[in-house]
């Protein structure tokens, strides 16, 4: 397996005469330290809205009464907006390091592009859920509800990528079968934010006097078939 250091030679082994393929590794070397590079400089940018906004989120994510209570906070709103694009691109990375270290083939077929590909994804697939949630609140009159519960998501997003940042920061500054670990975390991490988010949806439809078989439809319809759907897509790449 090749071993990669942000700063430092690579040690790779190839057959005699494969200049190009030497080539084609210390190009996606370069690609990888910038976007290395790249990471920590928005988390730099993004550090005071970390610090401002972090305890918000994670007071909003294990209590309801504090959602309640700021789900109207201009402020707070755009702190999550920049934590939430942040933490997009955290699981970008992630996911752009698991493929160059793991499935040698995608990056050869898609090269640097898998990063911004990946960030499109996630963005594409969140706007998707943002739109039919809005579509869904304009037919049933309740676009308040709807919406609340689409922007709810953020929280759990965010909870997942600061809870994995640490060992991102440290995996990606001397990283080699550690993006293994990282990726099995980042899964783990979402999953238990998932059920958490799950567990939201159902407070707030009790708060709002909905049925509980209307939240049972809700997440069929509006929680797994996403979900399906962005599975199918993803191992189709």
């Amino acid at each position: 397996m090749n071993k990669t250091q942000l700063w430092g030679e690579a040690v790779v082994e190839h057959p005699s005469g494969a200049d190009a393929s030497m080539y084609t590794y210390i190009q996606s070397d370069f690609h990888s330290s910038i976007y290395t590079l790249l990471f920590i400089l928005l988390f730099l940018l993004v550090y005071k809205s970390v610090c401002r906004s972090i305890m918000p989120v994670i007071h909003c994510c294990f209590r309801f009464s504090q959602t309640i209570k700021t789900q109207d906070n201009f402020s707070l709103e755009q702190g999550r907006t920049t934590l939430f694009v942040f933490s997009l691109f955290h699981f970008s990375m992630v996911a752009f390091f698991f493929v160059y270290t793991f499935r040698v083939d995608l990056f050869q077929k898609f090269g640097w592009f898998l990063l911004p590909l990946f960030f499109l994804l996630y963005t594409i697939f969140y706007l998707f859920r943002w739109t039919i949630f809005t579509f869904v609140g304009w037919v049933i009159r309740r676009p308040i509800e709807m919406n609340f519960i689409s922007k709810e998501l953020r929280h759990y997003v965010i909870l997942s990528a600061m809870a994995t940042l640490p060992l991102s920061l440290a995996t990606l500054l001397s990283w080699s079968s550690s993006v293994n670990y990282l990726s099995i975390w980042c899964i783990s991490a979402l999953a238990l934010s998932y059920l958490l988010f799950v567990f939201r949806t159902l407070q707030y439809f009790i708060y709002v006097r909905f049925s509980v078989f209307f939240w049972i439809l809700y997440l069929c319809s509006l929680e797994i078939a996403p979900l399906a759907l962005l599975y199918s897509v993803l191992i189709t790449i």
